[in-house]
């Protein structure tokens, strides 16, 4: 009716998204060919099922979105990505160790490296920004170094306190350089570190970094336990197989899966738990010594046979990864014997949430060849050093949702 009233023919509805904005507008025809454009807007709802709509469009997030990794590691960010099928227009590292890039640029040749994160500036970003003039959302996660702030660390305080501040800082700063770099994309941050650090280092960070932190643990999708904190600036929705317990110094979100693989799925061929096995305890890097680091941690409560194995070991991790019931029994006796072994390293590696040999080319063949311990430490450390991809893709998938980059909330059950 309205149409006949002004002498209107025709329209077309424009929509375009701008990260968390929709621009509507509705271009009419005249029966005299004058075009008239007028811009309207959605309601929340409205917004919220457009949004729904165009997610279940095939990679309707590429070319609008950047992943900037801080401390980079092995990737675990961009590996969290690739877990969820995402895929950033740009994927900015910044990473110091050549071991752990040797890894990196192996999985995402597409990486922009930058090797020292105090050398990050604007200047160097901006010819970084023209190969994506479309990026309207910049995820800047890492996860800076954390055995400063872990309470059981002896030697926290001092000299190495003050390193750990100051990256943490270098962190924030790369953040407001992506600000001005990307003026026109939203930024969003998370910062991960150590749920073993003491109340009021988490309620420090929580001052400097701003978010109220969440706690994940590895033990809600696999036999093996690591706590971490994610200080990030998204909300993560409490649903069906998503729990989410609010607390005064972090919010405990807990992933409930019906259904998990058998821990079994994490082994070798061959190989079974002990009758009295739990969990595995949480990795940390292996440090093999002559003489233990004083104070190690769990020395006090350890059984005479997992200190045996672990003097025997060199002292390469806390004496509760040496306990009888952390080893492995063959299901094949050879012999007539039951065969007895701790984890080794793609065990270690899928239960650290990667698939299996992701660390290979830490070193060339030849030097692996010529020092297999070394490599097997070498590798035990970027994955101890390595934070929890499926974490992080839980907690990328819910920002991801929120800018109707997937279709719907990731199930609980598709990250186990």
């Amino acid at each position: 009716m309205a149409l006949c009233r002004y002498g209107l023919v025709g329209h077309r509805l424009l929509v375009a998204a701008f990260g968390d904005r929709l621009q509507i507008g509705v271009e009419w025809t005249r029966q005299d060919g004058a075009g008239i454009c007028v811009a309207r807007s959605l309601t929340a709802a409205g917004e919220e099922a457009y949004r729904r709509a165009v997610a279940r469009v095939a990679n309707l997030g590429h070319g609008i979105w950047v992943l900037v990794e801080s401390f980079a590691g092995i990737g675990t960010a961009r590996y969290a990505c690739h877990l969820l099928g995402l895929k950033p227009s740009l994927y900015i590292a910044i990473e110091k160790s050549e071991e752990a890039l040797s890894v990196l640029t192996f999985h995402w040749k597409d990486a922009v490296i930058f090797r020292d994160i105090r050398h990050v500036t604007v200047e160097e970003l901006l010819p970084l920004v023209a190969s994506v003039p479309h990026a309207r959302l910049v995820l800047h996660a890492g996860g800076s170094p954390c055995p400063e702030f872990c309470r059981w660390n002896p030697f926290s305080e001092g000299a190495q306190r003050h390193e750990s501040e100051h990256l943490l800082v270098e962190l924030r700063r790369v953040t407001d350089c992506l600000r001005t770099a990307f003026p026109c994309a939203a930024i969003e941050e998370c910062e991960e570190n150590v749920a073993s650090m003491a109340h009021q280092t988490c309620d420090d960070v929580t001052d400097f970094w701003g978010p109220h932190p969440v706690c994940m643990g590895t033990a809600d999708t696999r036999p093996q336990r690591r706590r971490r904190y994610f200080w990030k600036t998204w909300p993560v929705r409490e649903r069906d197989g998503v729990k989410v317990t609010p607390g005064e110094h972090y919010d405990r979100v807990e992933l409930q899966s019906a259904t998990r693989p058998p821990p079994a799925h994490y082994l070798r061929k061959g190989w079974a738990l002990s009758d009295d096995f739990d969990v595995f305890p949480t990795l940390t890097r292996p440090c093999p010594v002559a003489v233990p680091r004083w104070r190690t941690p769990g020395v006090d409560t350890a059984s005479a046979e997992a200190i045996a194995a672990w003097k025997e070991d060199q002292h390469r991790r806390p004496p509760i990864h040496y306990e009888p019931r952390c080893k492995l029994q063959s299901t094949v006796p050879s012999g007539g014997n039951i065969r007895e072994r701790y984890l080794q390293t793609i065990e270690i590696e899928r239960l650290a949430g990667f698939e299996k040999d992701y660390t290979l080319t830490v070193w060339k063949s030849a030097r692996r060849k010529n020092d297999p311990a070394g490599y097997a430490d070498a590798r035990g450390c970027l994955l101890g050093n390595a934070y929890d991809p499926t974490a992080m893709a839980f907690l990328i998938a819910e920002l991801a949702w929120h800018w109707g980059m997937l279709a719907k909330p990731v199930d609980s059950e598709q990250l186990v």
